[in-house]
């Protein structure tokens, strides 16, 4: 991976780490924020990591949750669902097992 598109990649994560709780967070604020095209972003995007926009956005969050659970900072899914970006604590736990294979209750309670 070239240096820009690294540079870019940390950018870009930075963006969605610092508002992975903002549930109506989309790719048209990413793109304020770094000062290009949605077009431009989301052929980077896919390009960087191989998924569109709104999946890796949403790989973000479930890794975050993921984090979230291990450690315990919320004592129920529906908490850290919401400090993810999740309104819909039952469309979070479906993403999270498909992703992980384990429920996010099974994980807190793990």
């Amino acid at each position: 991976m070239k240096e820009a598109d690294r540079l870019l990649l940390d950018q870009l994560n930075d963006i969605i780490t610092k508002n992975l709780h903002v549930p109506d967070f989309q790719l048209n604020d990413i793109t304020e924020q770094l000062k290009i095209s949605r077009t431009t972003l989301y052929r980077l995007i896919v390009k960087l990591t191989g998924m569109s926009p709104n999946n890796y956005i949403r790989k973000q969050r479930l890794e975050k949750a993921k984090e979230i659970l291990e450690i315990g900072v919320y004592p129920t899914v529906k908490e850290t669902a919401l400090a993810v970006g999740f309104k819909n604590p039952s469309y979070f736990s479906r993403l999270f097992y498909e992703e992980f294979e384990i429920t996010p209750f099974d994980l807190l309670n793990g």
